[in-house]
């Protein structure tokens, strides 16, 4: 059997080739996989009711979709990085616009407001 029919024929049936889906899905482990290591109190069903009551970004003003991958789609934000101490609390969670999360920079230094105790890592 030749190499690209092995391939086909063992091919995981989640990917189904598409690289947009397996990106998602290796985001939402990575995501997973960093929010499990720290102090968190956000679950599913939170992050859940913070999209549903998300209607426009405090950022930006826009009005947001639910539809993914759009510049107007809802995407949890961390104001204090998990990647710089900060924790997966509601303190440190909110609901923005794609477009003003992909500007945000990594070490979350643009977010002037009030910071609590409970969205710093405490170690």
């Amino acid at each position: 059997m030749c190499r690209r029919h092995y391939r086909q024929k063992n091919r995981s049936k989640w990917s189904d080739g598409n690289p947009e889906t397996r990106r998602a899905r290796e985001r939402a482990k990575t995501h997973r996989r960093r929010a499990v290591g720290r102090y968190g109190d956000v679950t599913p069903a939170i992050e859940r009711e913070l999209r549903v009551k998300a209607r426009r970004c405090p950022l930006c003003a826009v009005r947001m979709t639910d539809q993914p991958y759009l510049p107007a789609s809802k995407e949890l934000d961390h104001i204090v990085p998990l990647g710089v101490g900060g924790t997966h609390t509601i303190g440190n969670v909110r609901i923005i616009c794609r477009a003003c999360n992909l500007k945000r920079p990594k070490d979350g230094g643009d977010y002037a407001g009030p910071v609590t105790l409970f969205a710093l890592e405490v170690a």
